[in-house]
This record gives C-alpha cells, sequence and structure tokens, in this order.
C-alpha cells in the first residue's frame, strides 16, 4: 500500500519549511526524514510487512515462520514485537494488517506497538538518517530490556 504525497518542492515542502520558525528539532527531523522517503512522483516509498518481518527476524537470530508462529518465549517474543512496531513505524499499514501479517489480532499489534513507542522514540534518536531496517532492529532489541523492560 503506498500514498501519494505532492513532491518535496510543492505544498508539503513549503508547510515543513514553515515549522522551522516553531517547531522542535524532533519535529523537523520527522519532517525531513517525510520529505526523504518521498521520491519524485509524490508516492511514499516504503518497505512491505515481508520486508520488515525477514529483516528483523534476520537480526534477531529467528525464522520469519517463528515471528507468526504461537510460541511465546523472549527469544521470539522480542522480536516479533520489534518487528510489529517497525511496521506501524515505518509503514502506512493499520493495525489489523499487522496483525494478521503476525498471525495475531489487532489488539495484540496496538498492544506491542503502543509498548515499544519508548523504543521506537530511542531508536528514531540514534540509528543514523541512511538506516537500514535491520539497523533499526539491531538499536531496539539491544535496547529492549533497558526501555521496556523484562518480559
Amino acid at each position: 500500500m503506498s500514498g501519494t504525497i505532492e513532491a518535496p518542492g510543492g505544498r508539503l515542502g513549503r508547510m515543513i519549511s514553515e515549522l522551522a520558525g516553531w517547531a522542535s528539532p524532533d519535529l523537523i527531523n520527522l519532517s525531513h526524514a517525510i520529505l526523504e522517503m518521498v521520491d519524485r512522483r509524490g508516492s511514499v516509498k516504503q518497505p512491505s510487512l515481508k520486508q520488515i518481518k525477514e529483516a528483523v527476524a534476520g537480526v534477531a537470530g529467528v525464522s520469519v515462520d517463528d515471528l507468526s508462529s504461537e510460541r511465546r518465549d523472549r527469544a521470539v517474543k522480542r522480536p516479533r514485537k520489534v518487528a510489529m512496531a517497525l511496521c506501524k513505524h515505518l509503514t502506512l499499514a493499520g493495525y489489523s494488517r499487522i496483525g494478521n501479517a503476525f498471525g495475531r489480532d489487532k489488539a495484540n499489534a496496538i498492544r506491542a506497538c503502543r509498548q515499544l513507542d519508548p523504543l521506537i522514540a530511542l531508536a528514531a534518536r540514534t540509528v543514523p538518517p541512511d538506516a537500514t531496517i535491520g539497523d533499526w532492529a539491531r538499536a531496539m532489541l539491544a535496547n529492549y530490556e533497558h526501555i521496556v523492560g523484562a518480559d
């Protein structure tokens, strides 16, 4: 699923330029990241849920099938939650679609994403602008217990 947004030189670009006068640095950085995601045709470039699952599984050392399985051990549960949160953060997918992609329901996706909001915020401040999905996953998994706590 991809949405369309006016290209950086258009109305969206002007709106973001106007933010510089009053917005927080975090909001301005987010705005620049959004502009970088928009290609010349105005289409948002976003990874697929499958690409995110594959990247997180590779970093965590579990199989993609494990992320959608019924397994609840920490070795699978943490990467699953990280992948769900990244799906919400990096795509336009809704909670129902994310939950379905992981064999879960909407409520599970909402809980996982909300629980990992502080972890997404930390990763957003620490990963470089050109970071891969794997970089995001590594940063989130490395700080999981410190930010989210033991599960």
